[in-house]
């Protein structure tokens, strides 16, 4: 094991070493951490007045969490397989002088890393959970216990399918042929549920509460071992727990003693990781995700723009051949949401909507045009000032949000029945809380650079992003909440709107040089 050991000495030393110089990481990863202590510490007031969190409400959110995060994952797996490497192991660790099975132990150590650092997010998630008096006093440290086994566990599952699947042709056709059954048993249950409740959101509640499900292998088992944050800690937390990991050394096993071209499967399965990778840093994800190149429609174009605006018709083009203009995909899922919202929400108020608006353009920011611009080598060298290749490289991105943001508020606006002056009040700040995260993404482009670790430098482009926001958010509510009558309410998104232009325009000035230079 001396070799495995020194290898991962001499990984965590060039990692310290990367720190050393780049301090501004290291403060940040300082800033985050004070930031978790800061939530826990939080967590500790007794004073502030507790509700009492649904069970089932809980229980349905924590299953839904489980299905969409891991169901999709490892059915790709039997086609694109799985992997714990990147694409510097290949030539570091394979040419190592150890063994097959320690190499598999490398991998799985560093997953449980990847794992880790994916589910500290739900960290920040303890002061949302404190309100709740029937969430345990140790409830989010049990939920993160849940999330890490369940990741890792995950993978693992993923590469023994791709190892039984690649076997030949008549394994993959009967694992994808098993996971479309158990896709049509969880339709056919909506429906029945559908049927005897006749309302949606009590069908999906009364399906996820199923008595069966607790019993279902792995899943059942992770739902339970969450669930435990309300129940507490039991016997069957116990149970389930050792149950997933001795299922979960049994997978282990059974991949040490296939006699497969383990080296010839992991190449393949890394190449693509490092493919897919490299598209989200760049804002391709579904096209990288799905392995296939996307449909594109022959348009009719005419040469336009020189300089910096040629990024502007560029970007224009792209849209044109992928879909309807400036409507795409994206704006598809935003429609459903806002009828969905505006027919079955408990609360008819555009305030909400647009916080709901704000947390998934937050999500959905690593996706933005311009980002995909950085690795094409010509934006550097167009001859022209750097402030107008950041204005034509983003104004796609924000005539995008104002296009969302009108059929999104519209469409909840008249289902509300709100004011016309109510609904520009929202499509307009929700138009600048998105140019805000557009040049925020773009001053942490200019501070983290592209990160080499996409996990742990979208976590921190999150947060920062977070704290650039946070404050015209609190802003928003403090003015809201005391507001008595539409002049209030229109000075609230005023000052709302003000605050996100003022520093949106700051950003720009700060982060332009990130269009200058390549090493950015």
């Amino acid at each position: 094991m001396k070799p495995l050991f020194y290898i991962i000495r001499k990984s965590i030393k060039n990692w310290l070493l990367q720190l050393k110089h780049e301090p501004l990481k290291l403060v940040l990863y300082i800033l985050c951490l004070v930031s978790l202590c800061f939530v826990f510490f939080v967590n500790k007031d007794t004073s502030r007045a507790k509700s009492i969190l649904d069970p089932m409400l809980y229980s349905t959110i924590v299953g839904c969490v489980i299905l969409i995060f891991t169901a999709p994952d490892i059915y790709s797996s039997i086609n694109k397989g799985a992997t714990f490497f990147r694409g510097a192991d290949i030539n570091f660790i394979f040419t190592a002088p150890i063994s097959p099975q320690k190499v598999l132990i490398y991998g799985f150590i560093k997953q449980i890393y990847s794992s880790f650092i994916a589910v500290v997010f739900v960290l920040f998630q303890g002061y949302t959970l404190s309100r709740y008096s029937n969430i345990q006093s140790y409830g989010i440290l049990v939920i993160v216990f849940g999330l890490f086994i369940m990741l890792i566990f995950t993978s693992i599952l993923k590469i023994l399918l791709y190892s039984i699947a690649s076997k030949s042709v008549k394994n993959k056709t009967m694992i994808s042929n098993v996971f479309k059954g158990l896709g049509i048993v969880i339709l056919t249950g909506y429906f029945i549920e559908l049927y005897v409740t006749m309302s949606p959101g009590k069908a999906i509640i009364s399906m996820f509460n199923s008595p069966i499900i607790p019993y279902i292998p792995v899943y059942g088992w992770v739902r339970e071992i969450i669930m435990a944050s309300i129940n507490g800690i039991s016997t069957v937390f116990i149970i389930y727990t050792i149950l997933i990991i001795a299922l979960g050394a049994i997978c282990c096993y059974i991949i040490y003693s296939m006699k497969l071209d383990y080296y010839e499967d992991v190449l393949a399965s890394t190449e693509y990781k490092e493919t897919a990778i490299s598209a989200s840093r760049n804002g391709e994800q579904i096209f990288m995700k799905s392995g296939k190149k996307p449909r594109v429609r022959k348009v009719q174009y005419t040469r336009k723009g020189k300089f910096a605006s040629a990024i502007f018709w560029r970007q224009i083009l792209e849209y044109k051949k992928t879909g309807f203009g400036l409507i795409n995909i994206g704006t598809v899922i935003y429609v459903v949401i806002a009828i969905t919202v505006g027919l079955y929400g408990p609360t008819k108020d555009l305030a909400m909507i647009l916080g709901g608006m704000i947390y998934l353009q937050l999500i959905s920011n690593f996706a933005s045009k311009w980002r995909k611009d950085l690795t094409n080598q010509y934006i550097y060298m167009l001859p022209d000032h750097s402030f107008k290749k950041i204005i034509y490289a983003t104004v796609v991105d924000n005539i995008k949000n104002l296009i969302d943001g009108t059929i999104v508020f519209l469409i909840t606006g008249i289902l509300f029945k709100s004011s016309i002056m109510l609904i520009i009040l929202n499509i307009v700040a929700f138009e600048s809380i998105g140019s805000l995260f557009i040049y925020g993404g773009i001053l942490t482009r200019r501070l983290l650079g592209g990160g080499d670790n996409i996990v742990t430098t979208g976590f921190m482009r999150i947060m920062i992003l977070v704290g650039i926001v946070t404050p015209a958010i609190i802003l928003f509510y403090v003015l809201y909440s005391f507001s008595i009558g539409f002049a209030a309410v229109a000075m609230a998104y005023a000052s709302f709107i003000a605050y996100n232009l003022i520093f949106s325009a700051l950003i720009i000035f700060l982060g332009r040089g990130v269009f200058d230079n390549i090493e950015l």
